[in-house]
């Protein structure tokens, strides 16, 4: 019987992209199966709870002593260094400043920039990732993997180099397979070093496999492409409700246009509300239809700010609507509340005219939709210093999301005017930018076919040693 160890660092988005997924279901139902869930020390119980079953089991793990070598810490920072790039330079730039920290401090690491550029990247990967092979094997795992016997191990975030990296290294050391995958599409680009190569990579977009090869020189025939395990719930018949029980709940009229406004949380809510007014006065005005809505979906995590959002609710706009997101625990969302989450933005991308967002995972959700999408590349609050803006994601900094840009299936606009332009086209003519949104599609959403999830335990259960 083959066994399958699956990497599970305690985050919503594993759970909901894989294992919410039927992805256990699918390996152990081929028959000669079993799955061992390898999940944090002290999260056992919830993951048994939901997910132990005759062939899966769940094992809590803690790798060494919790806290990295200060040698790994160091080699981490190099990682840091090795992407010698445009899009590398201004992200450290922006997460210096985001952090409060001194432009003076920006100095060493830009004179570091500067040494390693002269060093070919292929070699400096190499060897940083030879360094971290060698100190980084957690001798705590060995009797696990002495128990388990694992064929192969799957990492479902490679990114994860405190949980996922180490395991992986510890696999390798036994003889194992090691497979791996990354939690988010931002997740690899010209920021983003891989300290570990495994056996094969399994990636969800074409853009990832670009990413892969272009900037981690993985080789490309060790990759392979299943799409998104998360978007087969957006494919499979549910039992949703019509437009009219939909629109009835939120308080709109049936008969009224609706628009999303998803926050994608790179900002604040103050900033996203300003978004929020901007359209509200635009409607209240007459420089955009009175049969206008906007339902406005704010963050999870917001849910502190709640009275902020209960007083929008009652603001003079009346063409302003807020779809509460239910949350618990936000590490371990409720599967039922969690499923809740997904179906009520599902309802809110088929009923609504278009989505307006600052950007993030939600265009690539709401690209599943095949609806016009528009990204402010720019802050309707006042005063937002340039780092710390919207603005700041489409220069050439967030490469995926300028990736995304140049599809033309997005459009991003720069100024309250082009905003309100922008959203009249949209309503006149929905099928303006469709081939850019096939575009955008065909390199950033994968197998389109809701069966990315049986595509994943097949390569899973398909692999061999490299």
């Amino acid at each position: 019987m083959k066994t399958i160890c699956i990497c599970v660092k305690n985050t919503k988005l594993i759970q909901r992209y894989f294992l919410r997924s039927g992805l256990l279901e699918k390996l152990v139902s081929s028959g000669n199966v079993k799955v061992v869930l390898l999940v944090e020390k002290g999260f056992e119980k919830q993951y048994q709870e939901e997910f132990e079953g005759e062939r899966v089991r769940v094992m809590g793990v803690r790798v060494g002593t919790g806290r990295p070598s200060f040698l790994f810490r160091i080699c981490v920072l190099v990682s840091e260094n090795v992407l010698v790039n445009f899009a590398a330079v201004r992200h450290q730039i922006y997460r210096s400043v985001r952090r409060g920290k001194s432009w003076f401090l920006l100095i060493p690491r830009l004179l570091l920039w500067r040494l390693v550029g002269f060093i070919p990247s292929r070699l400096t990967q190499r060897l940083v990732r030879r360094v971290v092979a060698k100190i980084s094997v957690s001798s705590s795992l060995s009797p696990l993997f002495q128990e388990i016997k694992p064929d192969l191990v799957f990492a479902t975030s490679l990114t994860e180099w405190t949980f996922d990296v180490p395991i992986l290294l510890a696999a390798r050391s036994y003889g194992a397979t090691t497979a791996a995958s990354v939690r988010m599409w931002t997740n690899l680009g010209p920021t983003s070093f891989l300290l570990f190569h495994p056996d094969h990579l399994i990636l969800q977009n074409e853009f990832l496999k670009d990413m892969a090869v272009r900037f981690n020189f993985f080789p490309k025939n060790r990759i392979h492409v299943t799409g998104f395990p998360y978007f087969d719930w957006f494919k499979t018949d549910q039992s949703l409700p019509s437009r009219e029980e939909f629109c009835r709940a939120l308080g709109i009229d049936p008969r009224k246009r609706c628009i999303l406004y998803a926050d994608s949380g790179i900002g604040d809510l103050g900033r996203d509300l300003a978004f929020v007014e901007l359209f509200g006065k635009l409607v209240q005005n007459g420089r955009l239809p009175k049969d206008l809505v906007m339902i406005f979906r704010p963050q999870p995590y917001y849910a502190g700010a709640a009275e902020a959002l209960k007083e929008l609710r009652s603001r003079r706009f009346d063409s302003v609507v807020v779809d509460f997101v239910n949350t618990t625990n936000l590490k371990y969302p409720d599967p039922t509340i969690d499923r809740g989450n997904i179906n009520s933005f599902i309802n809110a991308m088929r009923y609504s005219e278009m989505l307006i967002t600052p950007g993030g995972a939600i265009l690539l959700e709401a690209a599943v939709f095949k609806k016009p999408m528009v990204v402010t590349a720019f802050d309707a609050a006042p005063d937002v210093p340039y780092w710390k803006s919207f603005a700041r994601f489409y220069d050439g900094t967030a490469f995926y999301w300028t990736d995304l840009i140049t599809t033309g299936g997005v459009r991003a606009v720069s100024s309250p005017k082009e905003f309100e332009r922008t959203i009249s086209k949209y309503l006149k003519n929905p099928s303006l930018d469709e081939k850019g949104r096939e575009c955008l599609r065909s390199r950033f959403l994968g197998p389109q076919d809701g069966r990315a999830t049986e595509l994943l335990a097949q390569v899973l259960l398909s692999l061999e040693r490299a």
